[in-house]
Parts: C-alpha cells; structure tokens; sequence
C-alpha cells in the first residue's frame, strides 16, 4: 500500500495522515470547526446547522497524527517531520517500510497572517510491489520537482464550501498510476553522471540537499551517520520539466568545454539528456539555441 502523509498548517502545523491508494472515496477533510459547529447546534437547536454537521460527519476524515496514533507511520519516520536540511529524502525506514519525503511544497493556502504556508508530504510503501513504485516516483519526483509540487498542491488544500482542508485522494491515485505506467525510468540526471534510484535495505537511496546546506550537515540532521547515503544538491539535478532552465544549466556547464577537443562529448551527453527529458521538436529549438 502507498501511505499519503503531510505536515501541513491548518490553524497552526500539524502531522496528518491523508489517505492511501486502496481508498475507493474521492476525497478525505480536516474540518477543525466541526465541533464548533455541533456544540452550537445543540445549544441553540439549530435542525439547520443540525443537518449540516451530519452530512459532515459523514464524510471521510484526514486523520491528526499523535504519540498513540501514527496510522501507519514507522517511528524511524519521525525525523522527516521534525527535521529538516533536506528538499527530498527517499529512505528504508523499516523491515519493507520506506518513504520518499519532499519539503517546502508551495501552498495554495495562507495563514491568518497572509503568509506563506510551505508544507512537507510523505508517500510510503509497505510491500515490494509498492516499493519498486516508489522508485519511479522518487526518480520522476527528484527531476520533475515542479511538476510534482504543483500535483501535490492542488490535490491538497482548503475547501471553501467544506470550510476545511481537503485532500483529493482520487486524483492523487490516477495520478499516479499515470506516473508508473509512463515513467518506467528510475535515473536522476545531474550534469556530471546519472543515479540509478532503488530502495535497498538500511540505505538512503537519494537526499537531496537545498544548495548552501553542507552534505555533512544534512546527514547529522537526518541522523543518517553510518548509513549509506547517496547525496546531491537541487542545483546538480536536471530539471526536465524546466527545459528553460535545463539548458542555461547545461550552457553553463559546458561553456569551457565547448572547444573541438571535447565538442564531441558534450554533444554526445546533450543529446542524451534530450531524449530523457522526452525529445521532441520543441526541446530540439532548445538545443540548437545552446550553439547559436
């Protein structure tokens, strides 16, 4: 099963478990004024808001994470929530448990305050089917970050006729599924070399680090010392749904290596990660314009 997690604010932040892809509803709700609502229906016997409350009722329910009730979270998963120093973690937490993690997610919420609301959400397997999803879903997350966050946010929000937080968990499922079914790679492309992504027991198969946080840094506050770590920086990932910014990376890299000796192999590796950011005329355009 894949597990669907956040850490998100709603009247402050809170460690939520959402849903899972065996869920057959549309979608789940945190409805932090329900209470609210029913303790007025009562006092002032109000059938109106009576009826209201019921349907709510209802309705399936996004689930607030405790020290008793962790709705399937391993305890090595604790640290994905309360630490930081990392924009994407993909790690065996337990016997067949493992979570690919992403941080600082943009909301489509604000605070009371008009501020930003980042939030943080976990996906996680518990079965080696599941697992070897995951892989495809770590490897599309880590060079498709954008394309990700942008799912992730608008599957997951404040729902203003629910007056509360809603996850759309159908969505998310088609989602992906369309992922597993197309995306069959399970590379990361950097400039300099590509990493092969697959969940290994007692490992971190991928931690990715926010540029100007040391990788040391970032292992300590994972507690991941004497593990096996596969690092790098979100300014060595290739973003293949940025193919803007794909090649200023790549004009960059190669501005002084651009001379007849070594042409060949860059070309070479340019066209590589052409087809791995799916071709097409459109990122050929983008090609030609590097030597122009």
């Amino acid at each position: 099963m894949l597990r669907y997690y956040s850490y998100y604010s709603v009247g402050g932040y809170k460690d939520f478990y959402l849903g899972s892809n065996a869920d057959q509803f549309e979608a789940s709700y945190y409805l932090s004024l329900l209470p609210v609502w029913e303790k007025r229906a009562k006092e002032k016997d109000d059938t109106e808001l009576q009826k209201k409350v019921d349907e709510l009722k209802t309705l399936p329910s996004i689930k607030v994470m405790d020290e008793k009730q962790s709705y399937g979270m391993p305890k090595a998963g604790n640290s994905l929530f309360s630490h930081g120093g990392y924009k994407l973690i993909y790690e065996h937490l337990e016997g067949d448990n493992y979570a690919l993690a992403v941080r600082d997610i943009p909301s489509s919420s604000k605070d009371e305050s008009g501020r930003e609301t980042p939030f943080l959400f976990i996906i996680t397997s518990d079965n080696q089917e599941d697992t070897k999803k995951l892989n495809v879903l770590a490897a599309y997350t880590a060079t498709n970050m954008a394309t990700f966050s942008n799912m992730i946010s608008s599957t997951l929000g404040y729902d203003v006729q629910k007056n509360g937080l809603r996850f759309d968990v159908a969505a998310l499922n088609i989602w992906v599924d369309k992922i597993i079914k197309t995306q069959k790679s399970t590379e990361v492309y950097t400039i300099e070399k590509d990493l092969n992504i697959s969940a290994r027991k007692g490992a971190v198969s991928l931690l990715l680090i926010p540029d100007g946080v040391p990788s040391q840094t970032a292992i300590n506050e994972q507690g991941f010392v004497g593990r096996s770590v596969v690092t790098a920086h979100t300014s060595d990932i290739l973003p293949l749904d940025n193919p803007q910014k794909l090649i200023s990376l790549l004009r960059k890299h190669y501005a002084k290596q651009l001379h007849d000796r070594e042409k060949a192999m860059s070309d070479k590796r340019i066209k590589e990660l052409a087809i791995a950011a799916g071709g097409g005329a459109i990122f050929g355009l983008f090609i030609a314009k590097m030597f122009n």
